[in-house]
């Protein structure tokens, strides 16, 4: 955005759901081509990071609300989109219960369960999904 001759930087706001069941976390496989992700997208107006986040979760990975145990934030970080600059994101723990089934929603092409390490250490579609999944590896 351009203010006379100062470039003034806006943030953007994402979300990224780390869901976890029983050591494992949900990825999905995006469909334009980048590859495994966390769930998640940006928040949309009038819009809580908590609302958007279930959202998003809904969308992409067809959760329902009774699956969830708990959710709880992360520490936000600076987000690494090539596709935008200056954005930020607030990641969510969500835990589900066991018996919690996921499908992925119309903007993947597959999902899949993978132990939370494992995915920390798999090259993923954004390299902040790796940081976020490396601050629960312990």
């Amino acid at each position: 955005e351009l203010d006379g001759d100062n470039i003034i930087y806006t943030a953007n706001f994402a979300v990224d759901a780390v869901i976890l069941r029983e050591g494992r976390v949900y990825l999905i496989e995006r469909k334009d081509g980048r590859g495994w992700s966390l769930p998640g997208g940006f928040i949309d107006e009038k819009e809580t990071p908590e609302q958007a986040v279930i959202r998003e979760s809904q969308e992409e990975t067809k959760i329902k609300l009774e699956d969830i145990k708990n959710i709880k934030p992360l520490k936000m970080i600076k987000a690494n989109d090539p596709r935008e600059i200056n954005v930020y994101t607030f990641p969510f723990l969500i835990q589900l219960k066991k018996t919690a089934e996921l499908k992925y929603g119309d903007d993947a092409i597959s999902g899949k369960w993978l132990f939370v390490g494992r995915a920390a250490r798999t090259k993923l579609a954004f390299s902040h999904h790796n940081e976020i999944l490396k601050q629960l590896y312990y």
